[in-house]
C-alpha cells in the first residue's frame, strides 16, 4: 500500500497541482455567496480530490500511454518520474483506484455536476490515451485547454447550482489572449533553467492568473 501512495505521489506531478485545485478554488470563489462556503464539507472533499487524485489521473494515465516517448524526454530524469516496466501493474491499480473513488463521487451529484465531472475525467483520459489521444491530432490538441478549465467550472457551479455566464468565459477567454505578452519572459526564464515548459503548462499559468483577477473584481477586491 505504501509503495502503490509513492507511485501515486511521484505521477502525480507535484509543481502542477495547483492548475486543477487552483482553478477549483478560484471557480468555487465566484460561485459562492459568501465565505462561509468554504466551510461547507463539499467544498474540503472536491478540493482535496482536485489537489492529488485528479493529478494521479491525468499524469498517470499520461506516463501509462507515453511510455515509448518518453525515452526520450529529458525530464523524465530528473523533474518527473520515470516510469519503469515493473511499475505498469502497480500504475494501473493506482488508476483503478482513482476512477473507483471518481464513481462514488459521481453517485452523489446532481445532474449538471456530473456532466462536467464527467467531462473531465473524459478530457483527462482521451487527451493521451488511445483510441482518440487529442494530443497528437490536430485542432484537437487545445482540449489540454478545457481540461485545466473544467475544475474551475466545476466549482462554480458546486457552489452556486448553476453554470457559469458565458459572457464571463468570454471575457476571460478575451483577457487570457492579453497574457499572451507575459510567454517571452517565461519562455526566458524556463531557458535560463534549461527546463523550457510545454505551452499547455504555460496557458495554464495564464489560466490561473487571469481567474485570480476576475475573482478579485467579483468580491470587489479592486
Amino acid at each position: 500500500m505504501t509503495s502503490l501512495f509513492s507511485l501515486a505521489v511521484a505521477v502525480s506531478r507535484f509543481r502542477f497541482w495547483i492548475y486543477t485545485g487552483g482553478t477549483y478554488v478560484v471557480g468555487y470563489a465566484l460561485g459562492m455567496e459568501n465565505w462561509l462556503a468554504f466551510f461547507q464539507p463539499a467544498y474540503t472533499l472536491y478540493l482535496i480530490y482536485f489537489f492529488f487524485p485528479a493529478n494521479v489521473f491525468i499524469y498517470g494515465v499520461n506516463d501509462y500511454w507515453d511510455g515509448e516517448t518518453d525515452r526520450n524526454n529529458t525530464r523524465k530524469d530528473g523533474q518527473e518520474h520515470r516510469l519503469a516496466e515493473k511499475e505498469r501493474q502497480g500504475l494501473r491499480t493506482v488508476l483503478l483506484g482513482v476512477v473507483a473513488l471518481s464513481v462514488v463521487l459521481l453517485i452523489f451529484q446532481d445532474t449538471g455536476a456530473r456532466l462536467i465531472f464527467l467531462s473531465f475525467l473524459g478530457l483527462a483520459y482521451f487527451y493521451s490515451a488511445p483510441p482518440l489521444r487529442f494530443k497528437q491530432i490536430p485542432f484537437l490538441d487545445f482540449s489540454s485547454n478545457m481540461l485545466y478549465i473544467m475544475p474551475g467550472i466545476f466549482g462554480f457551479y458546486l457552489a452556486s447550482g448553476t453554470f457559469p455566464r458565458w459572457c464571463w468565459l468570454r471575457q476571460a477567454s478575451f483577457t487570457l489572449r492579453q497574457c499572451t505578452c507575459f510567454l517571452p519572459f517565461l519562455t526566458l526564464h524556463a531557458t535560463r533553467r534549461r527546463e523550457l515548459p510545454p505551452l499547455r503548462f504555460i496557458s495554464a499559468e495564464m489560466r490561473l492568473l487571469d481567474s485570480v483577477f476576475f475573482s478579485g473584481r467579483r468580491l470587489h477586491f479592486w
